[in-house]
């Protein structure tokens, strides 16, 4: 009887995970293409004044999806986190988190490269200020990402990256196991 008990919890528990997992969009708040347009306004105005780019795209980001959403910027380092994973080292803001999404505003000033990771979720890196190199497995040269451009990180996939600036980023997916 434990037996048929466990398989049928673990077949509910399974059909659950496959649902949740085939509806995530469905709890998303944030639009990738909605938020490099954000960006690339902000970059427009601010492209020699990072903390003045940060505060502008912020103020957008209040605007469209609301400061329920959205946490105030600030440069208090109580509030900033230092990540340092893959040999890379930068610091980041949250600016929202769910167990779906999140997005910070995440970078260096200085040259860092290293590992991304591998991760259950799709991942969106707009440039806001500097660049960033990315090498995929099987190219024989990187991808170079400028102010404005986005690079998509797709679920489950990794690469090496190297970067001296700042970027938006959205991860969109299970989170769960992020940090």
């Amino acid at each position: 009887m434990r037996a048929v008990t466990l398989i049928g919890t673990l077949s509910v528990l399974t059909v659950l995970f496959y649902w949740l997992d085939s509806n995530l969009s469905s709890f998303y708040i944030f639009k990738p293409s909605r938020l490099q347009e954000l960006a690339k306004a902000s970059i427009a105005k601010h492209p020699n004044n990072v903390t003045a780019l940060m505060v502008d795209l912020n103020a957008a980001l209040q605007e469209e999806y609301g400061s329920q959403h959205i946490a105030p910027f600030t440069t208090n380092p109580d509030r900033w986190i230092w990540s340092n994973h893959g040999s890379a080292m930068g610091a980041f803001t949250i600016l929202h988190a769910s167990i779906t999404e999140y997005l910070i505003f995440y970078g260096t000033p200085i040259y860092s490269n290293g590992h991304s990771g591998l991760h259950l979720a799709d991942d969106y890196f707009v440039i806001l200020n500097g660049t960033e190199k990315a090498y995929r497995p099987g190219h024989l040269e990187a991808t170079t990402y400028w102010p404005g451009d986005v690079n998509h990180l797709p679920r489950g996939q990794s690469i090496h990256y190297a970067m001296d600036g700042w970027a938006l980023e959205l991860a969109q997916g299970k989170l769960t196991f992020a940090f």
